[in-house]
C-alpha cells in the first residue's frame, strides 16, 4: 500500500530510532577512524561506571557493530532480526549481509536480502539476491518470480521479465495475482515497443537547486515562477537517532521557493509558516488554490513499523495569517488520506485526493468531494470508479483548462513501478487512459505531475540521476519537464528559371497550401529582393503555386524534416518558366468527390484566367463542368452545374461582369481520364481528374479568339 511511501523509504533508510543507542565507550582516535557519520558522537567523555555498563551489556544493539565482521554468525542475525523488525532495513541488510558471507547457502539470508533490497527500491542488489533463492530452492519464497520479474523491470531489463512474467501468467498457482501479471507484462511489453521513440520535445531534469540528500515530494509550480513543495530539509535528519534523543526535528515540512530567469537559479528554500509546518509532523503534499488564501495540505503522524497515517488539512489566509483546520469531513478514521487537489472543469468544483479507505478498488484509490465557496468539501465522498484500478491510484491533478486528470498508478500497465497518466474528460465522462511513456515515466516510480498554465510542471521520480544517501534509485526528488517546441520556417523566392543569378521576381501571386489538411498557409503577392517567410510543420508536404503574367503557373512541392530539434529554416527558390512568343497557360480546377466549393489552391489558377479576361476585354469566359462516373446521370448533371456556378461567383467576387460568362454542365459525359481500369477496377487518380472545371476564352462570336493560349490538363492536388 502506498501510505506516504517516500517519507517511510527516507525512514527506513535513515533506519534509526531510540533503542538503538550509539556506543561511547571508544576512545577518540578510534571513532574518527571506525565510526560512521550517522552514529557516533562526539562525547569523549564517560564515567568507569558507564564504560563497565557498556560491557555489562554484550548484545546491546550499536551501529558500531557493524564494523565487527568477526562476530558470532548468531549475533548477526539477531541483531538483523532486530533491525528489521523496528524498520531499520539498511542496516538490518548490513548484518544480513555479513552473516551471508559466513553462509552463503542459507535460503532464509538470501530471501531476506531479496526482500528487504526491494523494499529500499535497490533493484539491482534485489534482482541479484532472488535470482539466487530461486536457484537455492526454488519453492521456498512464493513471491520470489513476482518480485524478480518487477525488479527486472525496474532494471530495464524487459526482456527477461517479459518471460517471466509470462511463465507465472501460465502457472495456475498464480491465478490469485493475474491482473497484476498481465498488467505488468502489458507494461514491459510497451516498453519495449516504445524504446527509442522517446518524443524529444519533451525535455525533463533534476532540479539539483532545491532536491537535498535525503528527500523532496509533492512539487505544485506556480504561475508566478515558484514552487511549493515538501522535504526533509535538516540534515539533521541525517541521524534520527540523534534528531530523537535531543528531541530534534526530522519530519518533512513544506517550502517555498521561485525562479530568477535572470540568474537561473532557485531562491534559498524558504519554510512556509509555524501554523501550518507544525513540529513533529510529517507535513506535505500540499495544494494551493488559485487566490493564494488556501493550501490543501496533509499531516502525517509516524507510527509503529513507520507506518504513516495522515489527514488532509486546510490552511485559510485571514487577515494575514494563516489559520489551520482539520477537514474532518473527508477524513476517514484508521486510514490514510492524502494528495489533495482541485479540481475545476468550469461547471463543478471538487476537492480530490487519495486514500484507502473502505470500499475502494485497490490499496490507494481517488475520491473526490464537492467544494462549496468557501473551499471547505462536502461529506459526501465519491470514488473515480471509472479511473481507479485493483493497485494504487495516487496523487490526482486536474488541469481545467485542457480538460485532463493526470495521476500515478501501478493498476494500469507501466513502464515500470508507478507511472504517470493522463485521461481527458470530466468526472462522470472520461475517455482513454494514457501512458504518459518516455521521457516523463521511467523504469522506477514516477509520480506528482503537475503544470503550469504554461505547460511546465514539475513530477517527482526516484530514476537514474536523483540524489540518493544509498543505491543510485533509492530516493526520490523532484524533475521539471517542459515541453521544447522548436520552430520550422520556410524563406523562399521566386525567380526566372531563364535569370541565373535567380534574382527575386516582382508580383508573383504565391498560395501555399499544407497538403494533407488542405490548410492554407500563405496567399500573398511577392516583392523585389524581398523573401517570404511562413512558419511550417515538422513532417508535412506543402504545394506551393505561383502565378505571374509573362510565365508559366509555378506548382512545387516540398516536405518538412519529420524530427526537429532546433529552430531551423528552409530556404527555397521556386523557377518560373517565361512564355516565350507571349503564349498563356490556361488550366482546370478540380473537386472533392462530390463537392462543389473551390478550394484555395486552385484561386491562382483563377486569378489567372481573370489576367487574361483583362488583358482581352472583348473576350468571353466559357466555364464548362464535369463529375466523375460515380453517382446517377441526373445528379452528376446538378453537380456539375454547380460546380461552374461556383466557379462563376469566384470570378464575379473579383469583378468580372456577369455577362462575360457563359456556363454549361456536362455531367459525366465528357471525361479526359478513365474512370475504371482495364480490368473495370476503380481508378481514384482517373476519377480525380474528371471532376473538373474548364476555362476557355471565347471570342464575341463564340468562336476561338485566336490568342496565344495553351489549354493544359494539369495534375489534381490531391486525391480524395
Amino acid at each position: 500500500m502506498y501510505q506516504l511511501r517516500i517519507v517511510v523509504l527516507i525512514l527506513m533508510i535513515l533506519g534509526l530510532n531510540t533503542t538503538h543507542v550509539t556506543s561511547q565507550n571508544r576512545s577518540k582516535s578510534k571513532s574518527s577512524k571506525e565510526g560512521t557519520s550517522n552514529d557516533v558522537s562526539n562525547n569523549e567523555s564517560k564515567s568507569t561506571t558507564e564504560t563497565k555498563a557498556k560491557k555489562d551489556e554484550p548484545n546491546k544493539l550499536t551501529q558500531e557493530l557493524i564494523k565487527y565482521k568477526n562476530f558470532s554468525y548468531g549475533k548477526l542475525l539477531k541483531f538483523a532480526d532486530k533491525l528489521e523488525n523496528e524498520g531499520s532495513y539498511v542496516n538490518a541488510v548490513e548484518y544480513y549481509e555479513l552473516a551471508h558471507k559466513k553462509k552463503p547457502k542459507n535460503k532464509c539470508i538470501v530471501q531476506k536480502l531479496s526482500e528487504l533490497n526491494f523494499k529500499l527500491r535497490d533493484y539491482e542488489a534485489s534482482q541479484k539476491y532472488t535470482e539466487m533463492i530461486i536457484d537455492l530452492d526454488k519453492g521456498y519464497d512464493k513471491q520470489a518470480p513476482m518480485r524478480l520479474a518487477l525488479a527486472m523491470k525496474a532494471n530495464k531489463k524487459y526482456k527477461e521479465a517479459i518471460q517471466e512474467l509470462t511463465n507465472l501468467k501460465n502457472d495456475k498457482k498464480q491465478i490469485q495475482n493475474l491482473n497484476k501479471i498481465e498488467v505488468e507484462l502489458k507494461g514491459a511489453e510497451l516498453a519495449l515497443e516504445i524504446k527509442g521513440k522517446e518524443d524529444k520535445k519533451i525535455v525533463v531534469a533534476n532540479e539539483s537547486q532545491i532536491n537535498g540528500n535525503l528527500q523532496e515530494y509533492g512539487p505544485q509550480p506556480l504561475n508566478d515562477n515558484a514552487i511549493i513543495y515538501s522535504a526533509i530539509v535538516s540534515d539533521t535528519a541525517l541521524n534520527i537517532t540523534k534528531s530523537k534523543s535531543e528531541g530534534k526535528d526530522y519530519t518533512s515540512k513544506l517550502l517555498f521557493s521561485s525562479f530568477n530567469e535572470e540568474l537561473k537559479q532557485w531562491s534559498k528554500p524558504q519554510l512556509l509558516p509555524a501554523e501550518i509546518n507544525v513540529p513533529d509532523v510529517f507535513i506535505g503534499n500540499s495544494y494551493r488554490d488559485k487566490s493564494g488564501n488556501l493550501i490543501y495540505y496533509t499531516q502525517c503522524l509516524e507510527g509503529k513499523k513507520l507506518v504513516m497515517n495522515c489527514m488532509i488539512y486546510l490552511a485559510e489566509k485571514v487577515n494575514g495569517k494563516w489559520q489551520t483546520e482539520e477537514l474532518s469531513l473527508i477524513n476517514s478514521k484508521g486510514t490514510t488520506n492524502t494528495h489533495p487537489a482541485i479540481y475545476d472543469d468550469g461547471k463543478n468544483k471538487y476537492l480530490i485526493f487519495s486514500s484507502d479507505r473502505p470500499g475502494g478498488k485497490g490499496g490507494m484509490d481517488i475520491y473526490y468531494a464537492a467544494l462549496d465557496a468557501k473551499g471547505r468539501p462536502s461529506k459526501e465522498i465519491m470514488a473515480l470508479k471509472e479511473i481507479n484500478t485493483f493497485g494504487d491510484d495516487i496523487t490526482p491533478y486536474y488541469d481545467g483548462k485542457a480538460k485532463t486528470l493526470y495521476f500515478s498508478s501501478d493498476g494500469y500497465p507501466n513502464l515500470g513501478g508507478m507511472d504517470i497518466n493522463k485521461v481527458q474528460g470530466i468526472i462522470g465522462k472520461w475517455d482513454k487512459v494514457v501512458n504518459l511513456k518516455y521521457p516523463i515515466n521511467s523504469s522506477l516510480d514516477d509520480i506528482y505531475l503537475k503544470m503550469r498554465e504554461d505547460g511546465e510542471g514539475f513530477f517527482v521520480s526516484n530514476r537514474q540521476g536523483s540524489k540518493s544517501p544509498r543505491g543510485a534509485t533509492c530516493c526520490d526528488d523532484i524533475w521539471s519537464v517542459k515541453k521544447v517546441e522548436y520552430d520550422i520556417w520556410i524563406r523562399g523566392i521566386y525567380a526566372s528559371a531563364k535569370d541565373p543569378e535567380k534574382k527575386p521576381l516582382n508580383g508573383v501571386s504565391a498560395i501555399m497550401i499544407e497538403d494533407s489538411s488542405k490548410k492554407l498557409m500563405m496567399n500573398k503577392t511577392t516583392a523585389n529582393d524581398e523573401y517570404f517567410y511562413v512558419k511550417l510543420s515538422p513532417g508535412k508536404k506543402y504545394k506551393i503555386n505561383g502565378v505571374l503574367d509573362g510565365y508559366y503557373p509555378g506548382i512545387d512541392e516540398f516536405s518538412t524534416p519529420k524530427e526537429v530539434f532546433k529552430n531551423d529554416t528552409i530556404y527555397k527558390v521556386f523557377l518560373l518558366e517565361p512564355i516565350e512568343k507571349k503564349r498563356y497557360v490556361v488550366e482546370n480546377i478540380y473537386y472533392a468527390f462530390d463537392k462543389s466549393v473551390v478550394r484555395p489552391e486552385y484561386y491562382s489558377i483563377m486569378d489567372s484566367v481573370l489576367s487574361l479576361l483583362t488583358l482581352y476585354p472583348n473576350t468571353f469566359l466559357k466555364i464548362d463542368g464535369h463529375t466523375d462516373s460515380r453517382g446517377t446521370n441526373v445528379y452528376n448533371q446538378s453537380l456539375s452545374e454547380r460546380r461552374c456556378r461556383a466557379a462563376a461567383e469566384y470570378m464575379l467576387l473579383k469583378g468580372l461582369a456577369p455577362e462575360r460568362i457563359i456556363m454549361r454542365g456536362y455531367s459525366e459525359d465528357v471525361p479526359i481520364a478513365p474512370n475504371e481500369t482495364p480490368s473495370n477496377e476503380d481508378d481514384p487518380a482517373g476519377r480525380a481528374k474528371n471532376r473538373r472545371v474548364e476555362f476557355k476564352l471565347l471570342a464575341p462570336n463564340g468562336k476561338d479568339p485566336k490568342l496565344e493560349i495553351d489549354y493544359r490538363v494539369n495534375t489534381p492536388f490531391g486525391i480524395d
